[in-house]
């Protein structure tokens, strides 16, 4: 978004749009760098070292923790006595039918499987244009991206993509008389996975427009701990892309993508007079922000500092105000003792134990016992 970086390539028009007549949060922070336990502690309000929902195969509904008995968003507003609708990805795909009883009856569309939409991403490999088909890690299908022909996702309902077919259904909804208040939530699936979008939204990107980000720096993950690297490469993404002679084709997949979805976006907007909420002055973010990614791996930020510490005692440490892209890890400089100990004060004294597992694990956890024999290594450059 240019509203929040001025050099950035990708156009967001409509998400500016949103932003314009709300607040603006300029800093983004998940509290779990992965898909379900960060979307249950956003539902849920329960931050996952309290939850013990940490990685893609637990499902916060199928635990005898406590955290099955949480109550949703969408719960809390039908309680209330709210109508609740729900359109495209909100929960984590495989878990997605768990939350049917916060919604209000025939209100609730998923997303990826067929019971939902009519085409997922495996229904649109034959209107793929040949010529624009890219696999990176043909072993990896996510690295996937290619172009459909520009006759998609315009009128004929038999040649739309699922997240066009959900930001239909919010507009149908929200243009329908409702005899009580409601809560929509709408969820798109774009840019994530694999990124197929009609031709017109690469051809906004000219390949030859594409530039390496600047953040990037090739001897960056030098000064991080074992986990930190391990966490940065083991799916080997990044390295296919790169070793396939693809890396501006990939930039540009997923800046066809977002703008696709900020299209989406758009037209949701159009269907509701959308009120400035969230509108506030405030500048500092208040008290520091945690991520976690497994029991004793935590992130936390005030804003200018950043501290990681992982199970085994590894530290990164990253000063925001003169470095933003983070290459230069501080954790051994004495003179950032104090910042670094101030944070590492706040970290969870202790984590709640992992719910059972609902799946087999996808290869993404930070697991303790992938790291047995790493002792706290690394002193920073």
């Amino acid at each position: 978004m240019t509203g929040l970086d001025v050099d950035s390539p990708v156009r967001t028009p409509h998400l500016e749009r949103l932003a314009a007549r709300g607040s603006w949060f300029t800093r983004a922070y998940c509290e779990v760098p992965s898909c379900a336990p960060s979307r249950a502690a956003f539902l849920t309000g329960v931050h996952a070292h309290k939850s013990g929902v940490y990685f893609n195969n637990q499902a916060f509904r199928r635990t005898t923790a406590p955290i099955a008995r949480a109550v949703t968003l969408q719960r809390h507003f039908l309680d209330h006595g709210y109508l609740t609708a729900g359109y495209g990805k909100i929960a984590h795909t495989s878990y997605q039918d768990d939350n049917l009883a916060d919604y209000t009856p025939g209100y609730f569309k998923g997303h990826a499987h067929k019971k939902y939409v009519r085409h997922n991403d495996n229904d649109l490999v034959p209107h793929i244009l040949p010529e624009t088909l890219r696999i990176p890690d043909p072993s990896y299908l996510p690295t996937r991206f290619d172009a459909l022909p520009d006759d998609w996702d315009r009128d004929d309902p038999a040649k739309l993509q699922q997240d066009t077919e959900q930001a239909n259904r919010a507009i149908a909804f929200l243009g329908t008389g409702h005899d009580r208040p409601f809560f929509l939530s709408v969820g798109f699936w774009r840019p994530r996975s694999e990124r197929i979008v009609p031709k017109r939204y690469f051809d906004l990107y000219p390949l030859e427009s594409i530039r390496i980000p600047p953040g990037y720096r090739a001897d960056d993950l030098e000064d991080v701990p074992a986990p930190g690297r391990r966490q940065a490469t083991h799916q080997g993404t990044h390295a296919a892309v790169v070793n396939a002679g693809l890396w501006r084709e990939y930039l540009r997949s997923y800046y066809a993508s977002v703008t696709y979805i900020d299209e989406q976006i758009g037209r949701v907007l159009d269907g509701i007079d959308l009120a400035p909420v969230l509108r506030a002055e405030r500048k500092d973010r208040g008290k520091p922000v945690l991520s976690t990614f497994g029991i004793g791996n935590h992130s936390i930020t005030d804003g200018r500092h950043r501290y990681i510490r992982y199970f085994n005692g590894d530290e990164e440490f990253y000063d925001h105000a003169a470095d933003r892209h983070e290459w230069t890890n501080l954790a051994a400089d004495p003179r950032w003792a104090a910042p670094k100990t101030a944070l590492a004060r706040l970290l969870p004294a202790a984590d709640a134990p992992e719910i059972e597992h609902a799946g087999r694990r996808d290869g993404s956890e930070l697991h303790v016992e992938r790291f047995k024999t790493f002792a706290p290594s690394l002193p920073a450059r």
